[in-house]
């Protein structure tokens, strides 16, 4: 009498298969998440580096940097016609509108700080980072760049 061959894999086999294929997907998570967050860190510093340019086409064409209490640094920056063209070339989503006036905001959708003291040599943007809090190792700065 012939036993018949069953064919298939048995519940262990099957249990195996399943971990294994949970493990690399958390770990592809987890690599996603951590190259998600590099990129809007590159997008951040691109975003300043535009700015920063941005703003040395502005002194070069009024001789002075926008003051600190300038409410809306787009607005301001626009009125420099080389500074515009650089700004025309920034992506869109790094620029917020609220009513009449537009904010710089960073890759998390924070706005972005604009300081100048007359003292200094050039004006300081600061985005507070992937953690969005202030004053901690992870904020990007134009002077870091």
């Amino acid at each position: 009498m012939k036993i018949a061959k069953q064919s298939g894999m048995t519940l262990i086999e099957i249990i195996v298969s399943i971990t294994i294929i949970a493990v690399i997907a958390a770990g592809l998570f987890a690599v996603s998440n951590y190259i998600d967050e590099q990129i809007k860190i590159k997008k951040t510093q691109a975003t300043i580096q535009i700015l920063v340019t941005a703003i040395e086409q502005y002194y070069d064409f009024y001789r002075a940097y926008p003051s600190q209490i300038t409410s809306d640094l787009y607005g301001k920056l626009c009125e420099s016609p080389e500074a515009k063209k650089i700004l025309d070339q920034m992506d869109r989503k790094a620029l917020k509108k609220i009513g009449s006036s537009a904010f710089f905001v960073d890759a998390w959708g924070n706005h972005l700080k604009y300081t100048y003291q007359a003292e200094w040599n050039f004006p300081v943007i600061e985005s507070n980072g992937p953690d969005k809090a202030i004053g901690t190792e992870d904020d990007i700065s134009s002077k870091n760049l």
